[in-house]
Formats: C-alpha cells, structure tokens, sequence
C-alpha cells in the first residue's frame, strides 16, 4: 500500500520513482519527485531565456552579450578564486613550477 504522504505529493498516480522496485521509503521518493519537478521546471526558465534572447533586436542582443560577458567572466573568476581558496589548484601549480624548474617551460 502506498502511503498517504506519497500520494499527496507525487500529482501522477503513475510516476517513474516506484519505491517498491527500488525499495525506497516515501520521503525518498517524494525529494527525487521535487527534485525532477524543480529540474523540468529550470528547464522551462531556460526555454523562455533562450525565446526572450532570440527575440531581442540587433542593438539589445549586442548590450546583452556585452552583460553576459561580464556576468560570465565575474562568475569564472570566483570560481577560481574559491578553487584556490580550497586548494584545487594546488597540484596544477605545483606540476607548472615543477616543469619551470626543470627547463621545460617556455616562455609565451
């Protein structure tokens, strides 16, 4: 029997999280349901993004590529920063200071 707490939240009687088949308990099954419903829903927002800037007009498609690519270039650097910060790069550094001390390394 399924309980009552799935079958609030799952909207089709028929979804594709059977917590029989996969031995899962209702709260599982009702997060991986919220999470797909969020995922399909993202993808609608992407849909609409992508509809939005195929209708801009020559001059707004040009300022937005000059945002996007601000926006874009502010978020790569914070995500260097922070894989800095935590040491990701460590071992990508250590090997091109090591190849520099070898002679390997030439100059750009």
């Amino acid at each position: 029997m399924e309980s009552k707490a799935l079958r609030i939240m799952s909207p089709q009687p028929n979804h594709s999280f059977n917590r029989k088949q996969w031995g899962m308990r209702p709260l599982t099954c009702c997060i991986l349901w919220e999470m797909r419903r969020k995922r399909s829903r993202n993808m609608g927002n992407v849909k609409s993004i992508e509809s939005a800037v195929e209708s801009l007009s020559p001059v707004e498609l040009a300022e937005f590529r000059r945002w996007f690519a601000d926006f874009d270039g502010n978020a790569w650097d914070k995500q260097i920063e922070q894989d800095a910060a935590s040491g990701k790069l460590d071992q990508l550094a250590a090997e091109a200071l090591a190849d520099y001390s070898a002679g390997s390394a030439r100059q750009l």
